[in-house]
C-alpha cells in the first residue's frame, strides 16, 4: 500500500494569496522548503552547478532557523529537504534536524552522496536515528568506472553500500529513494534503466530517474557549462525514453500528474519498488513564478536568503521577512 506522503506526485496543487513585500503572489497550500546547510561537497560530480559558485559559504545557523520558523508559521511549510553541497559534511547539520524536529513537520528529508555514511558508522547510526524520515541516495552508475568518471573522486556509494545502508535505514523507519540522472551513456535507453532497476531495487524504497537539469534554467547559475551541454539528451529523446519505459511496463499502473510542484510533470510506474520520471526537461519555474506569480518551492540559501530562485543574482525573487 502506496503511502502518498512518500511521493511528491500525489502533491496538490491549490493556491492562496501571499503578500510579500507588497507583491501578490499565489502561494501554494502545500509548499516545501529546500534548506541549502553550504556549498562545500566532497565530489566533483561533472554536471553538478555547485563548481560554478566562486564563494563556497556555510549557512548561518541562527539565521537559518529564524527564516525555517517564519515559513512555518507563515506560508505553511509542512515538509523540508536538507541539501548543499554535501549536507552531511556541513558541521551544523545536527542542530539543525534538531531545531527541524521541534516544529512537528510530516517530512524531513535529505539527499546526499552517501560517501561519509559508509565510511563512519557512528556518524551514519547517528544520522538515521537524528529523526530525518526519509533520504534520497544520489546513485549514478553500479558500475564502479563510471562512477569514478562522474563522480571524479572516490567518494560515491557502491552496491554493497546501498544494502548497508538500506538495512540500517529501515532499522530507523527511514525511506531510501534512490536519485539517477539520465545523460549520455548513463541509463540512456530502456535496457541499460531496467538493469540498473533491477540491481538497485533490492535495497530501496523508490527510484526516481531525472534528466541534467538545465544549467541556464531559472533555477540555477545562468551558465551552460561544456560537459553538461555535451552530454545532455534533447527534450525529445527523455521524452521518448519516459515514454518507452512507460510502455514497457504497460501492465502496471501509472500515475501521472501533470503539475508536480505546480510546475513540472512527474509519471510513476506503480511497482512493489515505484519508478518515478521526472519531466524536467520541460520543467516551467520561471514561467511559474514569474508570469503566474506562482510559490510551489521556497529555497533557503545558504546566505540565508528565502529566494524564489537558485540564483542569487535574482534579488526580485527573494522573500522579505
Amino acid at each position: 500500500m502506496i503511502d502518498i506522503k512518500d511521493y511528491e506526485i500525489f502533491r496538490k496543487n491549490e493556491y492562496k494569496q501571499f503578500n510579500n513585500n507588497g507583491k501578490i503572489f499565489n502561494l501554494n497550500t502545500y509548499p516545501y522548503l529546500d534548506i541549502v546547510l553550504g556549498d562545500h561537497c566532497n565530489a566533483k560530480c561533472r554536471f553538478c552547478i555547485g563548481d560554478l559558485i566562486d564563494k563556497k559559504i556555510t549557512c548561518d545557523s541562527i539565521i537559518h532557523k529564524e527564516k525555517i520558523k517564519y515559513v512555518v508559521d507563515n506560508m505553511g511549510v509542512k515538509e523540508v529537504l536538507l541539501v548543499g553541497g554535501e549536507p552531511t559534511i556541513a558541521y551544523n547539520l545536527f542542530t539543525m534536524i534538531d531545531f527541524l524536529n521541534t516544529l512537528k513537520l510530516e517530512k524531513i528529508c535529505l539527499t546526499t552522496n552517501g560517501h561519509r555514511m559508509v565510511n563512519d558508522v557512528e556518524f551514519c547510526n547517528k544520522l538515521l536515528k537524528s529523526g530525518i524520515t526519509h533520504l534520497n541516495l544520489s546513485l549514478m552508475s553500479t558500475d564502479i568506472d563510471k562512477q569514478k568518471y562522474i563522480n571524479q573522486t572516490n567518494n560515491f556509494i557502491t552496491i554493497d553500500n546501498l544494502k548497508y545502508i538500506y538495512e540500517l535505514a529501515h532499522k530507523y523507519n527511514v525511506k531510501i529513494r534512490i536519485n539517477n540522472n539520465v545523460f549520455k551513456d548513463n541509463n540512456d535507453t530502456v535496457e541499460d534503466i531496467l538493469e540498473f532497476y533491477n540491481t538497485v531495487r533490492p535495497y530501496c524504497d523508490s527510484i526516481k530517474f531525472s534528466p541534467l537539469l538545465k544549467t541556464d534554467n531559472f533555477s540555477v547559475v545562468d551558465v551552460v557549462t561544456q560537459w553538461v551541454s555535451a552530454n545532455i539528451l534533447s527534450d525529445n529523446e527523455y521524452d521518448n525514453l519516459w515514454w518507452s519505459l512507460e510502455n514497457y511496463f504497460e501492465n502496471y499502473p501509472i500515475v501521472r500528474n501533470k503539475e508536480t510542484f505546480g510546475f513540472v510533470e512527474y509519471s510513476m510506474i506503480v511497482k512493489d519498488i515505484p519508478i518515478i520520471l521526472n519531466y524536467n526537461q520541460h520543467g516551467q519555474l520561471r514561467n511559474k513564478v514569474i508570469q503566474e506569480k506562482k510559490i510551489n518551492n521556497i529555497k533557503l540559501l545558504a546566505t540565508g536568503e528565502l529566494s524564489l530562485s537558485w540564483n542569487r543574482n535574482e534579488k526580485e525573487y527573494i522573500i522579505k521577512c
